[in-house]
């Protein structure tokens, strides 16, 4: 991990956000590789160093998708909530078909706070031809994810 480039590692208290492309789809815990990489077998858009979090007995992987979710859900908060610049590129992870494939964001709706939620809400607000709505459809049609929020809720 000491390769990467100062600048596109994003320090928080939960753990590091790597931008840099040659540690996508890896997962590191206080520094040390866990192998198998995500919990669900699904791959990560980004690298990230854990600070916290229980590993299976082989030490490859974290114990849980829930707290794989979890932590991930706080790393991005924290990111986007010290540089709003980055927050382009959590709305896509939601926005392309990676919501269905990538591990960045998957149970991220369980775990994502109402601050963070209003975050990236306007950008996906933005794009929608029918104000007040949200849908994603990948392509297969396998699953469709509907998301409906009145915009008032997050008014200041």
């Amino acid at each position: 991990m000491d390769r990467a480039s100062r600048r596109q590692v994003i320090n928080t208290p939960s753990g590091n956000l790597i931008l840099d492309e040659t540690f996508a789809n890896k997962i590191f815990l206080k520094g040390i590789l866990l192998d198998k990489g995500s919990v669900t077998g699904k791959e990560f858009s980004y690298g990230y160093n854990l600070l916290e979090g229980k590993v299976d007995r082989e030490r490859q992987k974290l114990k849980s998708p829930q707290e794989q979710g979890q932590l991930l859900t706080k790393i991005w908060a924290t990111v986007i909530q010290k540089d709003p610049s980055l927050l382009s590129y959590y709305v896509k992870l939601f926005r392309s078909e990676a919501y269905l494939l990538s591990a960045d964001v998957e149970l991220a709706e369980d775990y994502i706070t109402s601050a963070t939620a209003a975050q990236i809400w306007e950008p996906l607000l933005a794009t929608n031809v029918k104000k007040g709505f949200f849908y994603y459809d990948c392509k297969s049609g396998k699953r469709v994810r509907y998301f409906q929020l009145p915009t008032h809720q997050f008014s200041a």
